[in-house]
């Protein structure tokens, strides 16, 4: 992985915008109402903040496996 820290933090807040669509799609059809964090539109940005968070925490890991390792790849 050439960018450990950032590649994650990118899956991370793709993830999160991947979850958004699908309950955007999916809550109204299983429940019939739009549930979920486009429903409460102030839950998006945090939505989005933790996503990104723990693909840092991933990508920090990432880095201290290259760094046990012996360098970079």
């Amino acid at each position: 992985m050439r960018e450990p820290l950032l590649t994650p933090v990118a899956a991370g807040v793709a993830y999160a915008v991947a979850a958004l669509v699908l309950s955007e799609v999916l809550s109204p059809v299983l429940t019939g109402e739009l549930r979920g964090p486009l429903a409460r539109p102030q839950a998006i940005l945090p939505m989005l903040l933790v996503n990104g968070v723990w693909g840092a925490v991933c990508g920090v890991c990432a880095l201290g496996v290259r760094r046990l390792r012996g360098g970079a790849e």
